[in-house]
């Protein structure tokens, strides 16, 4: 009973303990950053950096009577370590690792393993992976257990010097394949303090290049005594305005007319009164402002209510085949018929007037 409540006592100052190193891990980066407020620019440059550090987390035994003498049944304890490292190139590193595990009876634990930064900088979160292996043992030269591991986790660098880092280390014990004991998996987060020695410096803006000194300006030159006054000439008479520009008057429109043959008694478009209008509809699309006339005409001879209608039908299709057809703008064509006029004998004609203005 008293090795169980000494067990829950360790249990609760281990997570005291760690929340407290936290605290002070953020604090003392926090100075440390305020202490360098000189330092200009932020390297990415690991490559050579050689670090040392202490960390103190929670080891959760993933066998719940390992290692003890006892009845009790034990699943946590805290754990005191420290890591020694060193940076080959921006993103790896060899690591070296001791932890010593506050267990009945304690044991430590040493590692070896390698390091990868996915985000090397001297100021920032550099985020890692680890992976490795190493031996538990009770004693230096006693019996020990192996174990791989594999780390995953984030250093906050205050500076060159200084930083708190965060990691959860995952590790499997090989216990039966080299020693008969029970294998078993153990989880251990911590929190720690590294400190850095050999990184290099961020490179420093060049200075400003210094303004030569200026002399002061020599005395101005002293002037010449000004020539005596000439005769001032006679001023020349203003000279005349020219005359107004003369602005050509605009060209008068030009107007030119089609003949449109029809059947007689019909109104609709022969092939010889559409070629008539292909070629209309050419000098309409060639001349975009002209404009253009169709006047209906009827046959000689027919009868008086007739005449109308058929004259307003042919102008009509006229009009219908230039838009249809061809795309004429239908604003651009007037339609009108003239009944009092005298056709020429057996001949329909519808006239097309153009008014160009260009």
């Amino acid at each position: 009973m008293k090795t169980q409540r000494r067990m829950m006592m360790n249990r609760r100052l281990g997570y005291l303990v760690s929340t407290m190193a936290m605290a002070l891990t953020v604090f003392a980066g926090g100075l440390a950053r305020a202490q360098e407020r000189t330092e200009i620019g932020v390297s990415s440059a690991l490559k050579g950096d050689t670090y040392v550090g202490a960390q103190i987390g929670i080891d959760f035994l993933g066998d719940t009577n390992y290692k003890c003498r006892c009845d009790a049944r034990q699943s946590d304890f805290l754990l005191y370590g420290g890591r020694f490292g060193h940076f080959f190139t921006d993103h790896v590193a060899l690591e070296a690792t001791v932890n010593w595990i506050d267990l009945h009876p304690g044991f430590y634990d040493a590692s070896l393993g390698i390091m990868y930064d996915f985000t090397p900088t001297q100021r920032g979160w550099n985020t890692y992976l680890g992976i490795g292996g190493g031996s538990e043992r009770e004693h230096v030269h006693g019996r020990g257990e192996g174990f791989a591991y594999i780390a995953f986790g984030s250093e906050y660098r205050f500076n060159r010097a200084v930083g708190a880092r965060f990691e959860l280390r995952g590790q499997h014990v090989f216990g039966e394949p080299f020693v008969g004991g029970s294998s078993h998996n153990d989880i251990q987060p911590n929190v720690g303090v590294v400190l850095h020695f050999g990184a290099p410096a961020a490179a420093m803006p060049p200075p400003p290049p210094e303004m030569p000194k200026s002399s002061p300006p020599p005395p101005p030159p002293m002037a010449a005594p000004a020539p005596p006054a000439a005769e001032a000439a006679p001023a020349a008479p203003p000279a005349e305005a020219p005359p107004p520009p003369v602005v050509a008057p605009p060209p008068a429109p030009q107007t030119s007319s089609n003949d449109v043959p029809f059947d007689r008694r019909s109104s609709r478009l022969t092939n010889i009164a559409k070629a008539v209008l292909d070629r209309v509809a050419a000098r309409l699309k060639d001349d975009l402002t002209a404009t253009v006339v169709v006047t209906g005409y009827p046959d000689e001879g027919t009868s008086a209510g007739s005449r109308e209608t058929l004259a307003t039908q042919r102008a009509e299709n006229v009009k219908k085949y230039l838009t249809s057809r061809h795309g004429i703008d239908a604003g651009r064509i007037t339609t009108r018929t003239d009944t009092a006029s005298p056709a020429t004998a057996g001949k329909a004609v519808v006239t097309i007037t153009f008014q160009s203005h260009s």
